[in-house]
């Protein structure tokens, strides 16, 4: 009796321990995004900030101090803008029920058989066409002068394969279009 009160605690100290731990992870990750997105929205701020200084005319002067202090007000600037996002998006997230307990995710996206078909079919024709290559069945000089392609019906396979490979994504979205066009005529 003892030791099964002790194990389940143990089992449910280990459940709670891997809970914090994905959930620091999903942190980490979210942290990761948001500084990238930071990133590049600050080089696009900041960029905006010196032309509508320019344009004002207080970035005219190419002095040392008046470079300093127009950079110093961009920067000002820029920062107010990142707190003003970050405020809007924390009250966003809220809004929505992040971090709260028992909250269940949401995809529309489901993984069908039919993805996993086109999956398996993508590592097939990968996988041929990686084999031909180390092979030699691809074999191809172009310096110092043209040699011939290797016509046999291995390296005609490599080459369908590969061809194949690289127009998969231009036939799925083919597909696609002609499935939109289809269920907008079909309103």
């Amino acid at each position: 009796m003892y030791d099964a009160a002790i194990r389940v605690r143990l089992v449910q100290s280990r459940v709670r321990r891997r809970r914090r731990e994905r959930e620091r992870r999903a942190l980490r990750g979210l942290a990761a995004l948001c500084l990238l997105l930071a990133v590049s929205l600050c080089g696009t701020a900041g960029a905006e900030g010196f032309g509508s200084l320019g344009a004002m005319g207080l970035y005219g002067s190419k002095s040392l101090v008046d470079k300093g202090r127009s950079a110093l007000r961009v920067f000002l600037t820029m920062i107010s803008w990142s707190l003003e996002n970050a405020i809007d998006t924390a009250a966003s997230m809220k809004a929505r029920g992040y971090g709260l307990p028992g909250r269940s995710r949401f995809a529309l996206f489901r993984f069908r058989a039919a993805d996993a078909a086109l999956a398996a079919v993508s590592v097939l024709l990968l996988g041929l066409t990686l084999a031909g290559t180390a092979a030699g069945a691809t074999v191809f000089y172009y310096y110092p002068r043209i040699s011939a392609l290797p016509l046999s019906p291995f390296s005609v396979a490599v080459y369908a394969a590969f061809g194949l490979l690289s127009f998969l994504p231009f036939v799925i979205e083919a597909k696609e279009a002609l499935v939109w066009k289809y269920y907008i005529s079909k309103m």
